[in-house]
């Protein structure tokens, strides 16, 4: 079937119907089936008609070559909408990383200051570690690490515990140069995060619908570039072909296959799923 056969085709079906199983706009189709090539841009012409192609099983080739000869106008990044839910990621990293500078800056103070008021009782004689004062210690922070976010004042409460405990051994004593070793070991240890879930085309523009699993919000995309998730968060995923290799969860995952991938993203863990399965946590939906 030529590509002019396959446009009447598609005109006889109705621009409704066409547009309820691409997810197509109603105004996009009928500039699509007009040929009105110059209200598009490449990425969003190529996308529509890979879209159409799947759904129907045709070949459009002819019409990207009138496409393509039609000249159309130069690419232009996409702007994020005013629900995506990546453009505060960054932010909240940056914020996260300040923290645990300043929790890093005020427990050295206070261990400095600890030493100092401990290490003025008149001995002349200089203190060393012993085994069981360290491992008192190591127990002391490990306690306070269980905790996702302590306060700066509890975690001074326990260091200074931990060094009264250490003074307290009848064999203890306290090199000066023992000092940083100490205190390297009872900062506290940052609590592991998901690594964000990254989805990259390959070869060519994909079509993505992703939705928060959570609060059903929706965004979609139709790029060339990577496309960077939340790894903190959940999602479903819907693309619009299968040519595509997925970060999840420290692995990467290759898909490659004309159609369309369903897949749930949860605790660094992405997975994917047949369509009743995706309806039952989309509320009944695809899309």
């Amino acid at each position: 079937m030529n590509t002019v056969s396959v446009i009447e085709t598609l005109k006889q079906i109705g621009i409704a119907d066409l547009s309820m199983r691409t997810h197509i706009s109603t105004d996009n189709m009928q500039k699509l089936l007009e040929g009105d090539f110059d209200a598009f841009s490449a990425i969003q012409f190529n996308g529509f008609v890979t879209i159409i192609e799947r759904e129907f099983d045709v070949d459009l080739t002819e019409w990207r070559q009138q496409f393509a000869a039609s000249g159309p106008a130069p690419l232009e990044p996409l702007a994020a909408s005013e629900e995506d839910p990546f453009a505060n990621v960054a932010k909240s990293k940056k914020r996260h990383r300040l923290t645990v500078a300043a929790l890093v800056a005020a427990l050295l103070a206070v261990i400095v200051v600890t030493y100092l008021v401990l290490g003025t009782g008149g001995k002349t004689e200089k203190f060393e570690l012993n085994n069981t004062a360290i491992d008192q210690a190591r127990a002391t922070m490990a306690a306070m690490n269980t905790t996702t976010a302590p306060s700066t004042l509890a975690e001074a409460d326990a260091i200074q515990e931990a060094h009264q405990n250490i003074a307290a051994e009848p064999n203890a004593t306290v090199a000066e140069e023992n000092a940083s070793v100490a205190a390297a070991e009872a900062l506290p240890v940052e609590s592991s995060v998901y690594e964000d879930v990254i989805l990259r085309p390959i070869s060519t523009s994909i079509w993505l619908g992703v939705i928060d699993a959570q609060t059903h919000k929706r965004s979609v995309y139709t790029t060339e570039e990577p496309v960077r998730l939340d790894g903190t968060k959940a999602w479903l995923i819907v693309t619009g072909h299968g040519y595509f290799s997925l970060d999840c969860g420290g692995k990467e995952l290759h898909f490659k296959q004309s159609e369309r991938v369903l897949l749930e993203y949860n605790e660094g863990v992405c997975r994917e799923l047949d369509e009743t399965e995706f309806r039952a946590r989309n509320k009944g939906q695809v899309w």
